[in-house]
């Protein structure tokens, strides 16, 4: 196991607090005993490592050969909770197969425990792939104009109702209920530090442009109660790395060749459906200056594919460009310069601020 993998989960777990710190130090020390016991339960063969960020991912077959995917987390982690009651409530539906995409598969899972096992998806090229391929080149512009349909596209397919506690449907579970984010939840942080609550990222962020974020993310809050627009549930981080190629999505066999895409690693996160898809516009990092150029674009373009009014989703786009500024200064030295993502994303911020 990498060390940087065991860094990643430990700052995470550590925001948590004490108690999760120190059951996440345990998984993790004890994580090549978990990953056999969980091949055991779902009788599984060997299992490859893939990257990932705070989980253990590796990709296998299942018994009778059909492939897999093993997702562990930290046991009482909110997001497998989160995820699992994603997964469930987003289950393939027509819609999906007209839209040409659809949410990964989830074939079984104990949440709490921390452990999920979805089907492995094939070819399963990211989406970010084929457009950074054509980066620079000529083809570029068509090329990012075809994935944000893709995108757009899979947010509408993948749009649920959000669920209540009243939900009398048979799949509802209260515990993944309740670990869903809320999108004003995820702006606490974004608040505070225009707020001057949180004085972390004073040196390393424009103070006008988040005051600007801030303000903004208020106002579509605020429209949107006003509005009694209804909340929908969404994927939380829907970008061009979480939208996989998919061989033959309808699973009927017919290897008809058609283009369709396969939406994994939801957060779970409760809101107005423009903000689903404006992490895309500034997605991915790689892209550098592209994305910032073609911000506006992105926005009118996603709003369309995914039915959205575009003035909301331009608005989002902004808010959640300062917002993955924001998170990713959390522990950062303040007498460092900011990393390349950051002046990334701020960019295209500051293009949208227009």
């Amino acid at each position: 196991m990498e060390r940087a993998f065991s860094q990643r989960v430990l700052a995470a777990a550590a925001e948590a607090g004490p108690e999760h710190l120190a059951r996440a130090a345990a998984w993790v020390d004890d994580l090549p005993a978990v990953v056999a016991r969980w091949r055991r339960h779902w009788r599984l063969g060997p299992l490859t490592e893939l990257p990932a960020s705070i989980h253990w991912v590796g990709r296998g077959e299942r018994e009778d050969g059909q492939g897999c995917v093993l997702k562990l987390a930290v046991p009482g982690a909110p997001q497998p909770l989160a995820e699992a009651q994603w997964l469930r409530r987003t289950a393939r539906s027509p819609q999906d197969a007209a839209a040409g995409a659809r949410a990964v598969r989830l074939l079984d899972a104990d949440p709490a425990a921390g452990a999920q096992l979805l089907e492995l998806v094939r070819p399963g090229e990211p989406l970010a792939d084929r457009l950074l391929a054509a980066a620079g080149t000529a083809r570029f512009a068509a090329a990012d104009d075809a994935a944000c349909d893709v995108l757009g596209s899979a947010a509408l397919a993948v749009r649920r109702p959000a669920p209540t506690p009243q939900d009398d449907d048979e799949r509802a579970d209260p515990a993944g209920r309740a670990a869903l984010a809320s999108v004003d939840g995820h702006l606490r942080e974004l608040f505070a530090v225009a707020e001057h609550r949180d004085p972390r990222h004073r040196l390393l962020l424009p103070a006008g442009l988040v005051e600007r974020a801030a303000a903004q993310g208020r106002q579509l809050l605020a429209s949107a109660a006003e509005q009694g627009q209804p909340d929908a549930l969404l994927h939380g981080d829907l970008h061009h790395g979480n939208v996989l190629s998919d061989g033959d999505g309808d699973g009927d066999g017919d290897g008809d060749g058609a283009d369709r895409w396969v939406v994994i690693d939801p957060h779970g996160v409760v809101g107005e459906p423009a903000y689903e898809v404006a992490a895309a516009v500034y997605n991915p990092f790689d892209l550098g200056g592209l994305a910032a150029g073609r911000a506006a674009v992105r926005c009118e373009r996603l709003a369309q594919a995914a039915q959205l009014p575009a003035d909301r989703v331009r608005g989002w786009a902004l808010v959640q460009a300062v917002l993955s500024a924001v998170w990713s200064l959390s522990g950062h030295d303040a007498d460092t310069p900011a990393p390349e993502d950051v002046r990334h994303v701020l960019a295209v911020a500051e293009r949208l601020a227009g």
